[in-house]
């Protein structure tokens, strides 16, 4: 049984952004209600720590960059792949963003010894990930809606359930989720 827990950001460090032109840029965004961030661009693979005051909090970038999210928690953490990023924050209330390079490994599960993962609300982007062997990878969320789009392999993680748990089985090799979910959830596989 995979438990639905939704994971702290905790400490981070700062990021090396650049604006378009390729001058430096701050990692930190922030604003109250919608807001077209300065385009920007990340040198390697980072992931975005985000914080809101209000009912929902959204990112939506152009492409598929990474940098999406859709949840009504308030804060969480969305993959950026490296390159240029144009995003805009649809957000009810004051809101913070911060880019910090590296990504956030998956986490052990806690009540599941043995399998790792991540957790979320809502729809974001799950950094790369790899299984070690081709397996099933258990899903679990408590909200109406669970999706997945696995964009770096052919035999991914995909899932598209009303269910508020399941399996799917993976191939061996390199993942890449992006999430579409009501409510919190939780993926995970053997370590």
């Amino acid at each position: 049984m995979v438990a639905v827990v939704l994971l702290g950001s905790g400490a981070v460090a700062l990021a090396h952004v650049e604006t378009s032109d390729g001058r430096s840029a701050s990692n930190t965004f922030n604003g109250t209600g919608d807001k077209t961030l300065p385009a920007f661009r990340t040198n390697k693979p980072s992931m975005l720590y985000w914080e809101g005051t209000g009912a929902i909090f959204q990112i939506f970038g152009s492409g598929l960059g990474g940098g999406d999210v859709n949840s009504q928690a308030a804060s969480g953490v969305t993959y950026v792949a490296p390159g240029r990023h144009s995003l805009h924050v649809y957000a009810i209330g004051s809101w913070a963003v911060r880019v910090v390079p590296g990504v956030l490994r998956p986490q052990k599960i806690p009540g599941d010894p043995g399998y790792v993962g991540y957790t979320g609300n809502g729809g974001l982007d799950v950094p790369p990930f790899r299984l070690p062997r081709s397996e099933e990878v258990l899903w679990a969320c408590n909200g109406s809606t669970f999706q997945t789009v696995d964009t770096a392999a052919s035999i991914g993680v995909q899932v598209n359930s009303s269910g508020h748990k399941g399996a799917v089985y993976a191939d061996a090799g390199t993942h890449e989720l992006v999430v579409t979910a009501v409510g919190n959830w939780a993926i995970a596989w053997r370590q």
